[in-house]
């Protein structure tokens, strides 16, 4: 396989659906869409990641990730509504979303405050509901990205490099049940595992064995708070062969047992 000649491989990445809502906790796994994302901090703090970059939220913080750039979040809080969500595409934002597809932030964070009109707003959308909630949502969005975009400076994208990246986290994405290794991706993608572990320590800010663990303790998340099934059961459906290991990796990324998470979930 030849990375070098799928250069549109992050236009068929996947698709987000709208998002407008309050959030309990931020998503671990590195991963990227067509979508623009917006994290508002309202309370507490985290550490937001967008290709290479690294930047710290404290309450105030508005992180914005653009179309294709690699981004997750650590040290979320967990169990209270701490983060306005919202994903949307650059299509409702008419002129504007030529320069989007073409740019990318210098630097994903800006402090808007957390008493100002467009804080303020920010959570107003996030409640949004009833009768035509998204055309809503939508109209508000595009208002304040007018008054947000300014804020920004961004940079032509640089993309041959950033390609490989989403051609191998889209590998892992759909291979994370299976025995997965750096040997395996350097067969896929005729790669050194040296240079395949180098990616993901520079571009991702994480060795491939904790993004592999980042993927299958997400996947375990859904389904802890959307099924019955038994912890052991789950841990076999995503990829883990023991127990233990399983509830070590859980620890290391959620900062709770899977037990735990399940009973705060069913709390809330």
């Amino acid at each position: 396989m030849n990375v070098n000649k799928t250069k549109d491989i992050t236009l068929n990445y996947f698709t987000e659906p709208l998002t407008y809502e309050l959030r309990p906790w931020l998503s671990p796994v590195p991963h990227t869409h067509q979508e623009l994302e917006i994290v508002y901090v309202i309370r507490g703090s985290c550490v937001a990641y967008a290709n290479q970059h690294k930047e710290v939220l404290r309450a105030g913080d508005l992180f914005l990730a653009y179309p294709n750039q690699v981004h997750y979040y650590e040290g979320a809080i967990w169990g209270e509504d701490a983060y306005v969500l919202l994903i949307f595409n650059a299509s409702i934002l008419y002129e504007m979303e030529s320069q989007i597809a073409e740019h990318e932030p210098v630097r994903n964070s800006i402090h808007i405050g957390t008493d100002t009109p467009l804080a303020q707003n920010l959570q107003e959308i996030a409640q949004i509901k009833g009768v035509y909630s998204d055309a809503k949502a939508r109209y508000s969005i595009g208002l304040m990205m007018v008054e947000l975009l300014p804020m920004l400076k961004i940079s032509p994208v640089v993309q041959e490099e950033d390609t490989t990246v989403v051609m191998i986290l889209e590998y892992c994405r759909k291979h994370y049940r299976e025995s997965l290794s750096l040997e395996t991706l350097s067969k896929e993608f005729h790669l050194s595992r040296g240079y395949i572990s180098q990616i993901f320590n520079r571009k991702i800010h994480m060795s491939f064995t904790h993004f592999v663990n980042s993927l299958r303790v997400h996947a375990a998340i859904k389904l802890l708070k959307n099924s019955d099934m038994k912890i052991v059961d789950i841990t076999e459906e995503v990829g883990y062969t023991s127990l233990r290991s399983f509830n070590r990796a859980f620890m290391e990324i959620a900062n709770t047992t899977p037990t735990e998470y399940r009973k705060l979930y069913r709390k809330k």
